[in-house]
This record gives C-alpha cells, structure tokens and sequence, in this order.
C-alpha cells in the first residue's frame, strides 16, 4: 500500500502526523521520511510478511526441481491464531464459449451476446506462440495468428477466423485492411516506435533485448460462426505471445 503512490495513503499519513507534530511541538518529517518509516513495520516483518515469503519459496523450490504440479499447495494462514493450513490448489478457472443474455426493459428485450473462445476452455496459463522474425510484416504475423486460431475451432464451424485489428499500447498499428500503410512493414519496427514513443523518445536498446520492458500485444480477432440466435458475437483468445528470433 505504501509504495502506490495513486492511493494517497502516504500523502494522508504524512499529513495527519505533521499536523499532529505541529500540536505538540514535535518537529515535522517530509513526505519520503515518512514513507521510510511506514515501511519499516517490524510487526508485520516479523510474522505475516516472513511467513507468507516462507510459503512461497517452498512452492518456488518444488518449481525449480520439476516436481509434479499436483505437489503444488495453497496455503492458509492466521497468525494471530497460531494456524497453518496447506491444501491442493484449485484448477484453474477454463474460459468457455458462452452466451451472456441481457435483459433490456425499455424494449422488452433479451440481448444475446456470444462469446467466443479461442482455444474453447484456456486458462490464464495458456498461451499461443506465434515464431516471427524482426523482419516479419504485419500481414504475415497476422496470417500465421490466423491459421493457428483456425486450428482451435471445432470440427464444422462455419467461417473462420479474422483479424481486424493490432495495436500496442494506446496506440493502433493496424486496423485489419490490406490497403493500410503498416500492412507490409515490420511488425517489430512498429512496436520499437510504439515503444520509442511511450518512453519519450529514449530507448537504450531494442525492447525485444531489454528482458525488463514487455509490450502488450493487442489482437481483435473477428468470427462469424454463422449462429443466428445471438445479436453479438465477440471473440478472446488466450495469451498471445511473440517468440523473436533473429
């Protein structure tokens, strides 16, 4: 908490405590004073922070020799009264194709909205890697996303996938057309100057070679399975992830 700047929380804190200080003719602190002693609780080092770090490293531990994922816990702790409980993880939560229906009173009306999954029943651990090249074009990335989602589909689906959109960020590379003027040029060129202009202009290397920066990929990816009982028809894919060679 202390270290989201957005919450105000030290902001308060310092506030309160200078107002306090000036009270009782307690001399004031600055704001990074204050955060600095926010931050050394030693409570919470001693017992819950050291015990939930402790819990975690077992499990990264179990990670590192390759043990199998059922050996995996969860755990479940009150130190206040003394209890300790490890338990089998859940699995996790499967995105499946579904139809989320909306009623509307004003027009006594049920809005259907279908929502396309790709690949039916991903969790948040999948992923589908697309292999380019930092020559790769828009248009061929866009091609080969293509024809793995295809792949996804079930036997006797009507249409296939499509994808109208990339964009990085808050800005938009490509809207899908051929006639775009990003459509034949490196995809990696124009995340680098998405990513030039994010940073203000000042990159020291490549993002790609940097394993501290990321980008977010943006794909809209279209379908029209052809089901007509539904008004809207969206699709989400799982993780998409770039593997860069050179």
């Amino acid at each position: 908490e202390k270290d989201d700047d957005d919450n105000f929380h030290i902001d308060f804190v310092t506030a309160a405590s200078n107002l306090r200080a000036s009270n009782y003719d307690i001399p004031t602190q600055d704001r990074m004073k204050v955060k600095l002693v926010a931050g050394k609780i030693i409570p919470a080092i001693a017992t819950t922070t050291s015990a939930v770090t402790g819990l975690a490293l077992i499990e990264y531990f179990k990670a590192l020799q390759g043990n199998d994922i059922s050996c995996l816990r969860n755990g479940m702790i009150d130190v206040g009264t003394n209890n300790y409980v490890l338990f089998e993880r859940d699995a996790p939560i499967k995105n499946r194709t579904k139809i989320v229906s909306t009623y509307l009173p004003e027009q006594d009306y049920t809005y259907k909205k279908k929502l396309i999954r790709v690949p039916d029943g991903f969790t948040k651990y999948d992923s589908i890697d697309v292999p380019i090249t930092i020559h790769t074009t828009v248009q061929q990335f866009a091609t080969m996303l293509e024809n793995q989602l295809n792949a996804f589909l079930p036997a006797g689906t009507e249409g296939s996938c499509e994808i109208v959109g990339i964009g990085v960020g808050h800005g938009m590379l490509w809207n899908g057309s051929k006639k775009h003027a990003n459509t034949n040029l490196s995809l990696m060129q124009l995340i680098e100057q998405q990513k030039m202009t994010e940073a203000g202009g000042k990159l020291s290397q490549p993002f790609w070679q940097n394993r501290t920066q990321f980008c977010e990929l943006s794909v809209t990816v279209s379908l029209d399975d052809g089901d007509t009982s539904v008004d809207e028809a969206d699709v989400e894919t799982a993780m998409i992830r770039l593997r860069i060679t050179q």
